[in-house]
């Protein structure tokens, strides 16, 4: 659409290709579109008089891969997110206010959720000197205030108007949206451009708006042309037509049928003169570019159909057609059918061309129809499997990727969880060992034993990999000395300084009853329960760390590594070193922690078969945190941070449903304060962050009580939620209930009377 002003000229027009216009509707992810704007848009409604114009047009995005549906060649199509897509575009000009207006309708025709950004574009020439922008009727410098999605952005609940001028600043061009369904406004001056242009652009660009199946996102905006020295400021507040937006369930009746006249764009100038198209396998896919090179007019692609095999084509009328003839020339076994005696204008039909099973003779074959259009065989014929695509889209990859590897288990049956679980423990082995330089052998030598009033403390060092070995505190009773094997709990520190906090020089003070439910002392685990406690450091934390504790981690992190991946080896390989000692007893090695404990005892209870049950405290098992369609939204603002983390293997819950039917206890406080942002932080703002909180963690619990379910095995999963702060739950008299409920007869014998 152009739009010419008095003797001005020609102030909007299409300078090149496909770019340019006024009112081109695009959406992300489609910022720099393939195939948007290819196809020709329905004209559904149009009327005008000298008062103005009114237009209704249809748009069905990727109409390239609809019509493929059509002619049955789904393996053309190239699926995309923008599939499930369809544009209603109605604009009206009036002609007295010299503006027009454009009502949207982005429709969600598919069954799935669509996140889109919605964009307006508008393409001015010849006269565009520079930009401003209006707040609520005050004109304000136009800025880039957002780096990534490039576009001064919209206040809420204010108006907001796109100023360019000319540069005798007599000539202006106001654009104006409701800021509800905005994120933004962009501008282009010739000066964007290169030094000879004299292009112009303004955008209006969305926020991020989510269309349920089957809804419908409406809304509207106008752009007006203004003369004089003031003309900008009839449109600073007001607008022509009243600006809104909403969502509205239910999309407009079409069937992918109705793109088929389309096909009248398609056709080449022979095609025109003969009437018809010929449509094969071959040909480019209608609308996937701008135009078209030939037609092949050759069948290939043949499928095996009761003993013989089978190809088509297809005939699209580009004018009545009476008294069609079909004729197949070839040798004795090739046939043709399918072709109706007659085809009204904008219709389909399919020709079917039969052959032997081996396609012998295929090379003389020549379908000739209405005595002169011939379709040939294609010389290198032959007989094909179906594919559902010919290509898909990286997002949709890494999508599938990321359901089948990182998030939890979400089946239905016992024996697909059980194939699920063996995949993923290779997975889960994979991941560890690759972070690492190679296996080695332990080597493991007792560095350090003191004696104290109820438990003998060792520091054990244990080879991991070359050169590196992993220090541990190794805790047993005195009592117990000569009894034969005990059980072990690998008690995992938290963020700090490690081991030395952990398991400090003994002392009786904290061993009483009077503590029981306070942070469990590992001398009294030991003594009290009868077992032993070890307690391995993280690296760059405890006597593996230079200095702050977070600092090595982090720089190993900058640099390449997978520090988390060692973290894990470690303790892996800790729980071998202990199942290689004859005083324990590798049937009950239990893994316990709190807070960053509590995170690595998740992995070493899933990962670890040995492991027979896990205590993961003031932790919560997260299912994930990706945005919903998150590899297939394009966000105004920064991208959410991914949970898990690029370098952990899966969801912290899908790590805790690895460990099933093992006995596991998921505590946290009501109120951990770790919830809770380092900024001061409202009443209000305080509980909706605990609600959301509580719903996290509840639905990782439920993820893994779901498996737990399955197996049959519910009784050994418990989930708890303490009245508390963090730590919340995590004490002597828990621990040992828990231990004596589900393994009585490991430390049968040994509890201290």
């Amino acid at each position: 659409m152009s739009w010419r002003l008095k003797d001005r000229g020609e102030l909007v027009r299409q300078p090149q290709g496909l770019d340019g216009g006024l009112m081109r509707v695009l959406v992300s992810p489609e910022r720099y579109p393939g195939s948007s704007y290819v196809t020709p848009h329905l004209v559904l409604e149009s009327s005008s008089s000298p008062d103005g114009f009114r237009i209704h047009m249809r748009y069905k995005w990727n109409t390239s891969n609809a019509i493929a549906g059509i002619l049955g060649w789904k393996d053309k199509a190239n699926p995309a997110y923008l599939d499930g897509l369809m544009l209603d575009k109605i604009l009206s000009f009036d002609a007295a206010r010299g503006a027009i207006s454009i009502e949207m309708r982005l429709s969600n025709v598919c069954d799935e959720v669509r996140w889109i950004n919605p964009w307006l574009q508008c393409h001015f020439h010849g006269w565009v000197e520079r930009s401003f922008v209006v707040i609520d009727g005050k004109p304000e410098r136009y800025l880039w205030l957002d780096q990534y999605w490039g576009s001064h952005t919209a206040p809420k609940d204010k108006s907001m108007r796109l100023v360019n001028a000319s540069a005798d600043e007599r000539l202006w061009t106001v654009l104006g949206a409701d800021t509800g369904w905005l994120d933004g406004m962009a501008s282009y001056t010739k000066a964007d451009f290169a030094p000879t242009s004299t292009d112009g652009i303004m955008e209006l660009r969305g926020a991020s708006i989510r269309i349920p199946p089957h809804h419908s996102l409406v809304c509207n905006a106008f752009v007006a042309l203004a003369e004089g020295p003031d003309g900008w400021k009839r449109w600073a507040s007001e607008s022509p037509v009243p600006l809104s937006h909403r969502i509205e369930n239910g999309t407009p009746a079409w069937k992918p049928a109705d793109l088929i006249p389309l096909l009248d764009h398609w056709a080449l100038e022979e095609e025109r003169k003969a009437g018809m198209m010929i449509l094969s396998h071959l040909d480019k896919l209608p609308f996937s570019t701008a135009g078209r090179f030939s037609a092949n007019q050759q069948f290939s692609r043949f499928r095996v159909r009761k003993g013989k095999t089978e190809s088509s084509a297809w005939v699209y009328a580009l004018q009545d057609m009476d008294n069609i003839s079909a004729k197949c020339d070839g040798p004795a076994g090739w046939s043709v059918e399918g072709i109706p005696a007659t085809l009204s204008r904008g219709r389909l039909a399919e020709i079917r061309l039969q052959g032997p099973a081996d396609l012998s003779g295929h090379e003389q074959v020549r379908v000739i129809l209405n005595g002169r259009t011939a379709v040939t065989v294609a010389t290198d014929a032959a007989v094909t499997r179906s594919y559902p695509y010919q290509l898909r889209q990286p997002s949709a990859y890494f999508d599938e990727r990321f359901h089948e590897e990182r998030t939890c288990f979400a089946g239905d049956t016992a024996e697909a969880f059980g194939k699920w679980q063996n995949h993923r423990h290779r997975v889960f082995g994979n991941w560890a060992r690759s972070a690492i330089t190679r296996p080695v052998p332990m080597e493991a030598r007792v560095t350090e034993r003191q004696e104290g009033p109820t438990c003998i403390r060792e520091k054990i060092v244990v080879q991991t990999e070359p050169g590196m070995w992993i220090p541990m505190y190794f805790v047993r009773p005195r009592r117990l000395a000569a009894a034969g094997p005990l059980p072990a709990i690998v008690f995992l520190c938290g963020s700090g300084p490690g081991k030395s906090d952990m398991i400090p020089d003994e002392t009786v003070d904290a061993q009483g009853p009077d503590h029981d439910e306070e942070w469990p002392s590992p001398y009294a685990m030991a003594n009290r329960t009868g077992c032993v406690v070890a307690c391995p450091d993280h690296r760059g934390w405890g006597e593996w760390s230079e200095a702050n504790h977070n600092q090595q981690p982090g720089r190993g992190k900058i640099g390449g590594f997978n520090i988390m991946a060692m973290d894990v080896w470690d303790h892996m390989r800790a729980v071998d070193y202990l199942c290689s000692r004859p005083d324990i007893d590798s049937r009950y090695i239990f893994c316990m922690g709190s807070s960053g404990g509590g995170y690595m005892t998740r992995y070493l209870f899933g990962g670890h078969e040995r492991v027979t049950g896990g205590i993961i405290s003031s932790s919560p098992s997260a299912v994930d945190d990706l945005a919903e369609h998150f590899f297939f939204r394009s966000e105004p603002k920064e991208l959410p941070a991914l949970h898990p983390p690029a370098n952990y293997p899966m969801a912290d819950a899908a790590v805790v449903q690895l460990g099933a039917p093992k006995p596991v206890w998921i505590m946290d406080g009501l109120w951990d304060r770790c919830a809770l942002p380092a900024l001061p932080v409202t009443d209000e703002q305080r509980q909706a962050i605990f609600a959301q909180f509580h719903r996290d963690g509840n639905a990782g619990r439920d993820a893994v009580r779901h498996v737990y379910r399955l197996l049959g095995a519910e009784e050994k999963f418990r989930s708890s939620w303490f009245d508390g702060d963090h730590l919340a739950g995590f004490h002597y008299r828990n621990i040992r209930e828990w231990l004596l409920h589900y393994w009585p007869e490991a430390f049968q014998g040994k509890l201290e009377t």
